[in-house]
């Protein structure tokens, strides 16, 4: 009886303690597979994250490297306006030299064609103040062709045998012959920069008079003060009647001049 009942003792108790050692594996094993899942999971999250960061660097750098060649042109092409826009500023300076100190007046004609320069300098320095834009180079076109046909006409007045030409010459050629082969390479020019792709920015792109270069801001402010010269000679020469057809002194100066 003892040993029956020690045995069933020692029978409960090794069957008690091996079904405790099971539900501990389980738990164990269990815990294992969920841990393994679970760096499995992170691993692949982590994987996938470094992916999408890498896809997300790759796109930064390449829209930086597309903003940098766009910023890049369009102050290439601010630069360049910059530079035409010097090119008109010595031809209405040299036209007011000769205009002021070689007293050569000109007709209404040459005014016209003046104006053409002018509205030209203008649409360049929208260019240079705000950036390429379609409708500058449209301003820019319309007033070449404007320029040209007012030159081309003075031109075929003065190559009909028996008349006379107007002014000096330079370098062989009168200014109105000059001004048209001026006014046809600016419409030239004008459509070779229209056919440059990407300078037209998305956003504003105002750059203030006092950000610009010196150089640039040096051509910016002659310009400027070549137009206002041109508009009061203009006045001071025609006043506010019509210009004559042969001008020979300044209608709203003294007649010494």
């Amino acid at each position: 009886m003892l040993v029956s009942r020690y045995g069933s003792t020692v029978v409960s108790t090794l069957s008690g303690g091996s079904h405790c050692s099971v539900k501990k594996c389980l738990k164990v094993r269990v815990g294992c597979l969920f841990y393994r899942f679970l760096l499995i999971y992170l691993l692949v999250s982590l994987s996938r994250l470094i992916d999408i960061t890498n896809s997300f660097i790759t796109a930064l750098e390449d829209s930086i490297t597309m903003n940098l060649q766009t910023h890049d042109l369009s102050l290439f092409l601010r630069y360049l306006n910059a530079l035409g826009l010097l090119a008109l500023d010595a031809v209405l300076i040299y036209a007011l030299y000769d205009q002021f100190f070689k007293q050569d007046l000109p007709c209404p004609l040459c005014l016209l064609q003046r104006v053409g320069f002018v509205a030209c300098m203008v649409a360049l320095l929208l260019n240079i103040t705000y950036g390429s834009r379609p409708w500058h180079y449209g301003l820019l076109l319309l007033s070449a062709v404007f320029g040209a046909t007012v030159a081309l006409r003075q031109v075929s007045l003065h190559v009909i045998p028996g008349t006379l030409s107007y002014g000096e010459d330079f370098f062989g050629m009168h200014f109105y012959t000059w001004a048209f082969v001026s006014f046809v390479s600016i419409i030239l020019l004008t459509s070779l920069l229209l056919l440059v792709p990407n300078q037209y920015p998305e956003h504003e792109s105002f750059i203030a008079f006092i950000r610009q270069p010196l150089w640039v801001r040096l051509i910016v402010a002659a310009g400027l003060l070549v137009i206002m010269v041109n508009m009061g000679a203009a006045l001071i020469e025609c006043g506010f009647w019509v210009c004559d057809d042969n001008p020979e002194s300044y209608k709203l100066l003294l007649p010494a001049w």
